[in-house]
């Protein structure tokens, strides 16, 4: 693509994560080698596997070549491991995307005719829908407008 190769920080997470990150990248190589699409890619400490290196779920060093990449690779983060963990992984994923503005997470939601007999939707022939959820705001900041001992309000 234009002869320009493409930064990728590769942040594997925490349990099933670099498995699934070993599969994903595995598959952007082959991919990728009938494109003419040239990367290189940062591997970086994040979520419990970066409390565990360096004491923090989002080092600066991590976000800051988050910043300076062309994109960003995640796969899952936390576990039983950080339950009682200071500061948890899932913090370092609300701090990552309120410091690169990501602001929404886009699910596209489809069912595969493999999987139509099991789906409480199976009456409809074809279901193509997609989840928009705001992701840095509110109470998903745990910041809620009112809070008492009984309820909180967003």
């Amino acid at each position: 693509m234009n002869g320009r190769s493409f930064e990728i920080a590769v942040l594997p997470g925490d349990y099933i994560g670099p498995e699934i990150m070993r599969a994903g990248l595995a598959v952007l190589a082959v991919v990728s080698k009938n494109k003419n699409f040239d990367y290189k890619i940062k591997e970086l400490p994040f979520g419990g596997a970066a409390i565990d290196k360096d004491g923090d779920p989002l080092p600066a060093n991590t976000l800051k070549e988050c910043q300076d990449s062309d994109a960003i690779l995640l796969a899952a983060i936390g576990g039983p491991k950080w339950d009682q963990a200071s500061k948890r992984p899932e913090a370092g994923l609300l701090e990552i995307r309120k410091a690169l503005n990501l602001f929404a997470n886009i699910r596209p939601t489809a069912i595969s005719p493999a999987m139509q007999k099991y789906s409480p939707l199976k009456q409809i022939k074809k279901i193509d829908f997609l989840i928009v959820r705001e992701l840095t705001s509110g109470i998903y900041f745990g910041k809620p407008r009112e809070e008492s001992e009984q309820a909180a309000l967003d």
